[in-house]
């Protein structure tokens, strides 16, 4: 998979993107998607419903993906895997990392190239 990091932030450097910015951009591309979640931690009221989520290794639909990433105030850190229907591998990750970028990894080049035109500060995840 080839991938990109988006760094957009505010005047004060605070990260500008959150995951439901990213979603918002794959709305339609990840319709028939279930999601996995790892290792997230997140603030906002939708908090302890996503980590019981992923806690308990269950998958998501996209709307209800969509719906919990409102809820939040922040993705502090985790990793979103997108499968289709009777895939093992996932075609999309979304990572946060550390409050201060989101990777995104697919062989989907047209939706990097998606990322590109909505975010100012993408750069390519060397390979």
């Amino acid at each position: 998979m080839k991938g990109i990091t988006i760094t957009d932030s505010d005047q004060r450097g605070i990260l500008s993107v959150s995951l439901s910015d990213l979603l918002a951009v794959l709305q339609t591309t990840i319709k028939d998607s279930v999601w996995t979640c790892d290792y997230v931690e997140s603030t906002g009221k939708a908090s302890v419903e996503l980590h019981r989520v992923c806690d308990r290794k269950s998958k998501l639909d996209s709307e209800s993906l969509a719906r919990l990433a409102s809820g939040l105030d922040q993705v502090i850190d985790g990793t979103f895997s997108a499968f289709r229907a009777h895939q093992s591998r996932p075609w999309l990750i979304i990572r946060a990392v550390d409050s201060s970028a989101y990777e995104v990894e697919t062989d989907d080049a047209q939706l990097l190239e998606s990322f590109r035109t909505r975010f100012q500060r993408v750069f390519d995840i060397p390979q």
